[in-house]
């Protein structure tokens, strides 16, 4: 089966707060130095109604990305089981869950969910360099911000970004691409 890629949609997060991985100031280089793999990373975890709303928007998209799937290929593909975007109380442990994504799942209360977002730190140029890109920070007031601020686990904000579908080796899955974050309360 050929590998399948996709836009879903874009989609608005309720306001939450943010939580690891936080990395808006700096691009993540701890486990990609290489310049074309580094990326922005805001996690932000919804409580109540706004995590139930975008769980279930989420979910949706998954569902839809399969059934896009399963029609270009003939049949139903297999599903990621760890290491999913999208984190809740009830989320299945994996065989190689680590310290720290053990006790975020842990943390969690019923009806808590959160979601994982990222984008590329640095777009390939055609002569070969690298052009800086990442996510757009707006105010409370959507006041787009020249300078970034200092970003600390507990910032109250809105992630925006689009749903992104993909397959791999048979195994389908979808990530959650990061474009704005809008800070609400630093």
């Amino acid at each position: 089966m050929a590998d399948l890629r996709r836009g879903l949609g874009d989609f608005v997060t309720g306001q939450g707060k943010l939580v690891a991985p936080l990395y808006l100031n700096e691009p993540d280089t701890k486990f990609t130095p290489e310049q074309e793999k580094q990326k922005y990373k805001a996690s932000i975890l919804l409580t109540g109604d706004a995590a139930a709303e975008f769980l279930a928007a989420v979910e949706a998209k998954f569902e839809e990305w399969i059934n896009v799937v399963k029609t270009a290929t003939g049949k139903k593909p297999r599903k990621v089981k760890k290491n999913i975007q999208w984190l809740t109380a009830d989320t299945e442990r994996w065989d190689d869950i680590g310290e720290s994504a053990s006790k975020m799942l842990d943390s969690l209360e019923p009806g808590d969910a959160i979601f994982k977002t990222s984008t590329k730190a640095y777009r390939a140029q055609r002569d070969g360099t690298f052009q800086a890109v990442g996510p757009k920070i707006f105010d409370a007031q959507g006041q787009y911000l020249t300078e970034v601020p200092p970003f600390g686990f507990g910032t109250q904000a809105k992630l925006a970004g689009s749903f992104y579908g993909y397959t791999a080796s048979g195994v389908a899955n979808m990530t959650l691409l990061l474009s704005a974050v809008q800070i609400i309360e630093l």
